[in-house]
């Protein structure tokens, strides 16, 4: 740290809290430690937006009372930061923590600019942040809890529980990433600004099953070795795994398009990772619709792919097929 390199940090600018969060977020285990007025400034506008939030609510900011289809997606978001962030805190992985937290903030502000907030969602996710900041940023988190009227201190009060299944956050939260990726790189390539409908096709169910038993397939050396079976999978594994796949008469009664499916599943090898059924990442794209339409201010419609849809071939699990007009 040094004046002349112009990367020095005087906490009596920004006060400990600031400076206490700072060097917390910026501590990675892996790479070295780096000072920048930038970075602290950031760490500075995060509380910021964390106060503004709470404080704007407070005050008394229109509120719905009735929930919408998107307010499931802030709701089961909660859900996901809290799973998140008490794995990091648990691991001491504290830069982490704020990562999430960061992003949370952001999502509120979204959330909130994007339509009236529903009262009890949008107060449970303020409740939360307050609550999960408090162990880095205890000035803050007792600041924000006292502005939401709560009962007693941050610090005594209970740590914030799903009221949801979250075993599978990691799994939802990807799909939303990938999927909005997705339809980014569609508009670039295909140099659309400002597209009017984004459709949204997620996989029949036999390809779930399908991949399902690949996946299975992977780990059943040990029953292989005990039945005998562990040459002729070595001599062909893509082969056997297609032989697997067809053997489902589920699977197989929707005809070429299974073979043409199981042998890229075959190719993919050991690639295959944890999936969401179809029913769950149908949900998941219906609650977060409402992102795609605030991003690209276009009509969003997310449906399952039938039997003789244009778009049922291009879909995947847990990557749905897309189409922007």
């Amino acid at each position: 740290m040094s004046k002349s390199k112009g990367n020095d940090i005087a906490p009596h600018e920004y006060g400990a809290e600031t400076t206490r969060l700072f060097v917390l977020s910026a501590a990675h285990p892996n790479q070295d430690f780096e000072w920048t007025v930038k970075d602290v400034s950031a760490v500075y506008d995060f509380q910021q937006t964390l106060y503004d939030l709470v404080s704007e609510f407070t005050d008394g900011i229109d509120a719905r009372t009735e929930s919408e289809p998107h307010d499931a997606y802030l709701e089961r978001e909660i859900d996901r930061t809290i799973a998140a962030v008490t794995d990091e805190y648990e691991r001491f992985r504290f830069h982490r923590v704020v990562g999430e937290l960061q992003r949370f903030a952001s999502l509120l502000r979204r959330y909130a600019s994007y339509d009236t907030p529903y009262r009890f969602a949008y107060s449970r996710g303020l409740r939360t942040v307050a609550a999960l900041v408090a162990p880095i940023a205890p000035y803050l988190g007792e600041e924000l809890w006292h502005l939401l009227d709560e009962e007693g201190l941050v610090s005594t009060a209970r740590w914030p529980e799903a009221l949801r299944d979250v075993s599978e956050y990691r799994i939802e939260r990807e799909l939303v990433r990938r999927t909005l990726g997705d339809v980014r790189d569609i508009t670039e390539v295909v140099d659309i600004d400002d597209p009017d409908e984004i459709e949204v096709v997620v996989a029949q169910d036999w390809k779930y099953e399908a991949y399902e038993i690949a996946r299975a397939a992977e780990g059943s050396g040990v029953a292989d070795r005990a039945s005998g079976e562990t040459a002729s999978r070595e001599a062909d594994p893509d082969s056997a795994l297609v032989g697997e796949i067809m053997a489902d008469e589920d699977v197989a009664a929707h005809g070429d398009a299974v073979a043409e499916y199981a042998g890229e599943l075959a190719a993919n090898g050991a690639g295959l990772e944890p999936i969401v059924d179809g029913e769950r990442e149908l949900q998941v794209l219906e609650q977060a619709a409402w992102l795609f339409t605030e991003e690209f201010g276009a009509e969003v419609s997310v449906r399952r792919a039938s039997e003789g849809d244009d778009l049922a071939s291009k879909a995947r699990p847990n990557k749905p097929a897309i189409h922007i007009s």
